[in-house]
């Protein structure tokens, strides 16, 4: 069977519900930032424009790898087909193609996750503008703490990035969602979930009137050892005070995942649960139900991808995670 390179899932989205991922950039990381948080790890490539990224994927490619990928699954289930995977995904100049022909592929809505890094440029605000929800990262309110955080490429400024989403906000039929992580620092170093910094941003994001706005914290191996994730009341603290400030939108914070799977089981392969580590670290049991395989299929592979030294196994707040070494 084809391994399906750009292609991934479905997966379950705390956020989307099961959700068929497009990756435009294609490993290794390729962002405009590199968040302490992320669960790729450290950015590879950074870079500041999208005349500094260069395409790795076609149009062509991406949508036969869609195709393929609609062989094999219940497309019934799926509730969105979102852009995202394994850097940033507006960097890729074919973007607005991209989400018309998923969308005429699938008959599905399209989701962007972007950290909304390059929203003022016109281009990416219009091909941003076709998407059915665009899910755009704020995870400060001033240029220090956002430094701190995303650690963002050389000339990216706060206040910009702000005034990109405002446009798209204007511009665009879907809805627009405002996803914001908060964390602690084991390092004692700045954390964004202090009372004053959560109120600065609640009062940006209000601004920014979104319709939904989602309180997250990391929960899959972060990039850096001294992130560690809030508790259930700490989140559902800070959904309080974004509830308070944020007028006619729909607040939501992490609550766990139900694991959905389709009905009848296939065989998957190394290269199949390789592409889909590359792109979003897993448990066994989670990765068996993205894939739709066995458990127990699965667990070997992983035992033999661990003594190729291709994949790493990391513990998370008591969890195990399974990670591609890219």
């Amino acid at each position: 069977m084809k391994a399906l390179k750009h292609v991934y899932g479905p997966v379950a989205s705390w956020r989307l519900g099961l959700s068929l991922g497009l990756d435009p950039v294609s490993p290794p990381k390729t962002c405009t930032f590199d968040c302490v948080y992320c669960q790729l790890g450290r950015t590879v490539f950074k870079v500041s424009r999208p005349k500094d990224f260069q395409p790795k994927v076609s149009l062509r490619r991406l949508m036969a790898d869609l195709e393929e990928a609609l062989t094999r699954i219940d497309l019934k289930r799926v509730k969105y087909v979102t852009f995202s995977g394994s850097g940033e995904p507006t960097l890729h100049p074919q973007l607005a193609e991209m989400v018309e022909e998923a969308r005429r592929l699938t008959g599905k809505p399209v989701a962007l996750l972007t950290n909304s890094s390059l929203l003022g440029y016109r281009k990416i605000s219009e091909a941003a503008s076709r998407f059915d929800l665009v899910v755009a990262k704020l995870d400060a309110a001033d240029q220090r703490l956002f430094e701190a955080v995303n650690r963002p490429a050389e000339g990216l400024e706060l206040k910009q990035i702000v005034k990109g989403i405002k446009g798209l906000r204007r511009k665009m039929a879907g809805k627009l969602a405002i996803q914001s992580m908060f964390f602690r620092r084991l390092d004692l170093e700045a954390s964004n979930f202090s009372d004053r910094n959560v109120e600065a941003l609640a009062e940006t994001v209000s601004a920014l009137m979104p319709d939904e706005v989602q309180v997250n914290t990391p929960t899959r191996p972060p990039a850096e050892p001294f992130v560690t994730p809030l508790t259930v009341e700490e989140l559902r603290g800070i959904a309080k005070v974004f509830r308070e400030k944020v007028s006619g939108a729909h607040v939501i914070s992490r609550t766990s995942l139900k694991l959905a799977r389709a009905a009848g089981l296939r065989k998957t392969s190394e290269q199949e649960v390789l592409e889909v580590l590359k792109r979003r670290p897993c448990g066994g049991r989670e990765l068996a139900a993205v894939l739709n395989a066995r458990e127990a299929e699965v667990s070997k592979i992983l035992g033999r991808l661990m003594a190729k030294g291709v994949v790493a196994k990391r513990m998370v707040e008591k969890r195990t995670y399974f990670t591609a070494k890219v």
